[in-house]
């Protein structure tokens, strides 16, 4: 009895030393292997990806559009220099710049009579003949009616409405221009395209088709800065 005794107390122990040899014979099971912990955060989920993946994919997203705005405003600028027509003083600048929003576009003017004048931009970059109008007629490229900005969208991509010039002769608007851009040949380009200041008030859509702000006493072509 003693010997059986013995010997079951001896197979167990053999058969405990047996599955300790096993498991750690087995390379890594449903452990991680040493050296290699796994976390929470790191695991990715079922559907989906892990949280760094997702900050890693948040970062180059931010990166990517920080890259497409670059890209919009590189190249994307023009000017504009204002001269006056014979006989009169006014000279200006204009700034212009492509955004998301359409074009931006930062006027200053001097030396004009003080009150409110039409200002738009014509559809052609030609200012050798401004009463015979070789700048031609507002920019239109879409067939809309003439109309102020406040008065709708559906107006002249060139109608910006209306500088008011103070008593020292002084002026300055911006505008944003939707729909129109600065990139060479387009149709709604406002590149080669010239601005107009008007001796008059643009009175919008009740007065078809310009506004009825009088003749044009300045002109700048729009160049590529």
């Amino acid at each position: 009895m003693k010997d059986l005794t013995t010997l079951t107390s001896l197979a167990i122990v053999c058969g405990l030393l047996a599955g300790c040899d096993e498991k750690q014979e087995r390379p890594y099971g449903d452990a991680s292997p040493v050296g290699s912990p796994t976390t929470d955060v790191d695991k990715p989920r079922e559907g989906g990806p892990s949280a760094i993946e997702k900050d890693k994919m948040a970062h180059e997203e931010k990166h990517e559009h920080a890259d497409q705005a670059a890209l919009v405003r590189d190249g994307r600028e023009a000017e504009a220099d204002i001269e006056p027509a014979k006989g009169m003083k006014l000279k200006g600048e204009v700034d212009l710049e492509e955004t998301s929003d359409g074009v931006e576009i930062e006027v200053e003017i001097k030396d004009a009579s003080p009150g409110m004048h039409g200002f738009h931009i014509h559809e052609k970059g030609d200012c050798s003949d401004l009463p015979g109008e070789s700048m031609g007629a507002h920019f239109n490229p879409d067939g809309k009616a003439h109309m102020l900005p406040h008065e709708g969208d559906a107006r002249h991509l060139g109608d910006l409405g209306n500088i008011e010039v103070g008593d020292d002769g002084k002026g300055e608007a911006k505008f944003t221009v939707k729909g129109a851009n600065l990139q060479e040949g387009h149709s709604h380009s406002l590149l080669g395209r010239s601005f107009v200041v008007h001796e008059r008030k643009d009175l919008g859509q009740e007065r078809q088709p310009a506004g009825d702000s009088g003749a044009p006493i300045a002109c700048g072509v729009i160049k590529k800065d």
